[in-house]
């Protein structure tokens, strides 16, 4: 089973795409914070398949978050692992 990180402020939100990447058979770990999902992420960053990241998100936003998860992702493939990460915003 493929292991997906959402990360999305807004609960509802971030329950309805859990659900419907559950419903698709993904394993879905769940961040409601920038920060939060950058240590889920470095902490073990080839166990996850893809990134689904809210940009419009307090504290640190989501656009300084893609920078370090795009740097993660450089490391991450020079080890031969490869990640997608997809961007999400409410606008």
């Amino acid at each position: 089973m493929k292991k997906i990180l959402v990360v999305e402020d807004e609960s509802s939100i971030r329950e309805l795409v859990v659900l419907n990447m559950e419903m698709a058979d993904y394993e879905v770990v769940q961040a409601a914070s920038a920060e939060e999902a950058l240590q889920l992420f470095t902490a073990a960053p080839e166990s996850f398949s893809c990134a689904i990241l809210d940009i419009m998100l307090p504290g640190m936003n989501g656009f300084l978050c893609v920078i370090i998860s795009v740097r993660c992702v450089q490391l991450i493939r020079q080890r031969r692992f490869f990640q997608p990460l997809t961007v999400t915003t409410s606008a």
